[in-house]
C-alpha cells in the first residue's frame, strides 16, 4: 500500500473549504432572520464546517495517510469547493447588480426577503443540500478506510511482537528503562 504524509496541501484544501463555507454561511447570515428556511441552512452549513473540521484534525493527526485516501479526500474537497463558489458566485453576481444600480440599502433589504430566489428557489438550494451531503459521506467513508489502514497496522505490530515479553514492548516505545514486571503473552 502506497502512503503519502499529509501534505499543507491537502491540510490547505480542507482549510479553504471551510473557509467558502463560512464565506457563503456569513453571506446568509443576514438574510437567516427573514426566512426560516434560510436559517436552515446556514445550520446545515454549520454542520458541515464542524464535520470539515473534525476530518481535518484526524488528518492531521494521522502519519501515514494512504494515497488513495490524500487522492480521495483531495476531490472531494475541489467538489465542495466547486459547490460552494457556484452558490457564493450567485450571491456576490446579485450583490453588485443591486448595489451598483440602487446601492448598499437597497442590496440589504432585497437580500433579506429574496435569499431564497437570488440562490435558484428550493430545488436549487435543496440539490446543493444534497450535493454537500453526498461529499460529506464520501469523506466518511475515506475516513472509514483510513481508520481501518492504522488499525491494520497496529494489529500486525502487535501480531510480529507477540512473542517478545510485554517489558520489552513497554520499553521499545516509550524509551524508558524503568524496573518493569515480565509478563509473558499468553500469561
Amino acid at each position: 500500500m502506497t502512503t503519502a504524509t499529509l501534505t499543507l496541501s491537502s491540510v490547505g484544501d480542507i482549510v479553504a473549504v471551510v473557509q467558502l463555507a463560512w464565506q457563503l454561511r456569513q453571506s446568509l447570515a443576514d438574510a437567516a432572520t427573514a426566512s426560516s428556511e434560510i436559517q436552515a441552512l446556514v445550520d446545515d452549513i454549520d454542520s458541515f464546517k464542524r464535520a470539515l473540521e473534525s476530518a481535518r484534525v484526524l488528518l492531521e493527526e494521522t502519519a501515514d495517510v494512504p494515497q488513495s485516501v490524500h487522492n480521495g479526500v483531495t476531490h472531494t474537497m475541489n467538489v465542495c469547493a466547486g459547490l460552494l463558489r457556484h452558490a457564493e458566485a450567485k450571491i456576490l453576481m446579485r450583490r453588485k447588480e443591486m448595489v451598483s444600480a440602487h446601492g448598499w440599502s437597497s442590496w440589504r433589504a432585497v437580500w433579506s426577503v429574496c435569499a431564497w430566489t437570488i440562490l435558484g428557489g428550493k430545488a436549487d438550494v435543496e440539490a446543493l443540500k444534497h450535493r454537500l451531503a453526498e461529499q460529506m459521506l464520501a469523506l466518511q467513508t475515506l475516513l472509514n478506510v483510513l481508520q481501518r489502514c492504522v488499525y491494520n497496522t497496529v494489529t500486525s505490530l502487535h501480531r510480529r511482537s507477540d512473542n517478545e515479553p510485554l517489558a520489552h514492548r513497554c520499553r521499545k516505545s516509550t524509551g524508558e528503562r524503568r524496573r518493569i514486571v515480565l509478563l509473558w503473552p499468553g500469561y
